[in-house]
């Protein structure tokens, strides 16, 4: 069961849907139980709905801390039954409130530690790298 985190566009969320939701591969089904995003205008909104899934809209700035914002995060993952959490564009950095209560990989598109931070694919594509690619590492 996945927690799908977004703040955006929400492509990686649309392949996540596409590619794994209701799906068996090997002995596993994945569900996703959980979209989640900090922005009630993201696109990704409407990408979850195109799977008939409903989006939870927790605005990161109706909290006055980031560990209050994060105990909202936690407890909706929690309530989901997720027991694996994909932060998919998820723009927020995440207190140890979140990180030591939620098992959750992020997704990353550079090659970290280079290109950390929003602009990543722009700071990658206008370095002198010779490669470029992604991370997926266990937050």
């Amino acid at each position: 069961k996945l927690a799908v985190l977004f703040s955006g566009n929400g492509s990686n969320l649309e392949n996540i849907l596409e590619k794994l939701h209701k799906k068996t591969i090997g002995e596993n089904t994945y569900e996703v139980v959980l979209c989640l995003c900090n922005k009630k205008d993201a696109f990704g909104i409407q990408r979850a709905k195109k799977f008939g899934l409903d989006t939870v809209i927790v605005d990161h700035k109706a909290y006055n801390t980031r560990e209050e914002f994060d105990t909202i995060l936690v407890q909706k993952i929690k309530e989901s039954g997720a027991n694996l959490t994909v932060l998919s564009g998820f723009m927020r950095i995440l207190s140890p409130v979140f990180t030591k209560n939620i098992k959750a990989i992020n997704l990353h598109p550079s090659l970290l530690p280079l290109f950390k931070g929003a602009h990543a694919i722009k700071e990658s594509y206008e370095s002198d790298m010779k490669v470029a690619g992604v991370s997926v590492h266990w937050v």
